[in-house]
């Protein structure tokens, strides 16, 4: 084995160490910048460019994820930020056939000392170094469908804000707008952020009236109405949702006002 065998695997070696040990130790020290995040950080720094580039981005070849798909993995995203802010690339599925960006989204409530701030300048970072937010799990599901049947609007947001489409089903038939009916008030907050997000998804081309649902065809103003979300009910026919769609078994908004 020649040198330039040697030193790419020596320092592979050395960048796995530091990785495990930080992502080991990560939940009990949610500081903004941890010290195994530091220590990673001062190892990068020690090796060429070129070199940290192409170690950032090459899969194990017994895990085949990159190193940053391996910090999403492990909730360790002081990590993750630290390898995006040295280069790697936030691209492609991992060996569960999920992204980064789809990693984040589902683990919004789970990050021990992440500010909603520094969780959006993430979510922007991993979209910078390569992440399409059109890309699809294993399951089907964009990163802005699963964050919207997570109910985390924020992330949605901001998706759409990195051109995410608004106009798709999800595999369950849902669109955004029934997505956004099935989330309580509570979960949206305030009526002006219902208000905001339905005004993007039409402006972005998503149909307020288009019928969708995993058993029967529905609009997202029944199902809101279905479950007394009448705040969202009111902002819905603002913007236009009919009441007069027919839905199965008769069923109209009226009758679920009255009941």
């Amino acid at each position: 084995m020649s040198t330039k065998d040697v030193i790419p695997i020596w320092c592979s070696a050395q960048f796995t160490h530091v990785f495990n040990e930080s992502s080991n130790k990560y939940y009990a020290k949610p500081q903004r910048e941890s010290e195994q995040a530091q220590k990673l950080k001062a190892f990068l720094e020690k090796l060429d460019e070129g070199f940290v580039t192409r170690l950032l981005n090459t899969k194990c070849r017994l895990w085949q994820v990159t190193c940053v798909q391996a910090a999403a993995k492990h909730n360790n995203w002081l990590m993750a930020r630290v390898l995006l802010k040295k280069g790697a690339q936030s691209g492609g599925l991992d060996d569960y056939g999920s992204s980064v960006l789809h990693q984040l989204v589902c683990i919004k409530d789970k990050i021990p000392g992440m500010s909603d701030a520094d969780y959006l300048e993430l979510l922007d970072l991993i979209v910078e170094q390569g992440a399409d937010p059109e890309q699809t799990n294993r399951s089907g599901y964009t990163a802005i469908q699963l964050a919207a049947e997570l109910h985390c609007w924020a992330a949605v947001r901001k998706l759409l804000m990195h051109g995410a489409r608004a106009d798709q089903f999800d595999p369950q038939k849902y669109s955004l707008f029934h997505r956004l009916a099935m989330a309580s008030d509570r979960d949206i907050r305030l009526e002006k952020h219902i208000e905001e997000l339905t005004g993007t998804l039409i402006i972005r081309g998503a149909d307020i009236n288009r019928l969708g649902g995993a058993k029967e065809n529905v609009a997202a103003l029944h199902l809101a109405a279905e479950r007394k979300h009448w705040c969202t009910v009111k902002v819905f026919l603002h913007f236009g949702a009919n009441p007069c769609i027919p839905q199965p078994e008769g069923v109209s908004i009226f009758h679920r006002l009255v009941r």
